[in-house]
């Protein structure tokens, strides 16, 4: 990215030891490692978003280069007031498919399947702690109720 060499980062890192002192210069370091890791996520975000903008851009002028000269039923006709005062007016239910729709179906799917095992351990465990709690109540029941018997430590005075 910036080209620097390896006798450029000894002479960095010897300017550094003088000048912040070696108390310091790990801390600096790391901050200077996370910002500059921070920036670069920035910048290949931005470098993303601008090729996703060029992209959607090429592909409009090629939906417009192609049907160009083609009429289409909807943008023909003038809008009259009696049609929008229709309330039983037909409204398209289904919107074209694309690619991102399938990539967020996908995506869906698995936040589903992500969901459901979620689901399946939260259960699994809810049935474990069940069946531990009426362990405890079986071996209590079970267990002989002697008042002389103590569970503490103490001795019992006569």
């Amino acid at each position: 990215m910036f080209d620097i060499g390896f006798t450029e980062l000894m002479l960095l890192a010897v300017i550094g030891m003088v000048v912040i002192g070696p108390e310091r210069l790990p801390g600096v370091a790391r901050t200077l490692g996370r910002t500059i890791g921070k920036a670069r996520r920035f910048m290949t975000g931005l470098q993303n978003q601008l090729e996703q903008e060029v992209r959607l851009d090429e592909l409009n002028k090629k939906i417009i280069a192609e049907t160009k000269g083609q009429t289409f039923k909807n943008n023909d006709e003038k809008p009259d007031a009696s049609s929008h005062e229709n309330e039983d007016a037909e409204v398209p239910s289904i919107a074209p498919r694309s690619a991102l729709d399938e990539t967020s179906a996908a995506e869906h799917e698995g936040d589903l399947k992500a969901e459901a095992a979620l689901r399946r351990k939260v259960a699994n465990d809810a049935a474990a702690l069940s069946r531990g709690q009426e362990d405890e109540d079986n071996s209590a029941k079970a267990a002989p109720t002697n008042p002389d018997t103590r569970l503490d430590d103490e001795v019992r005075k006569p």
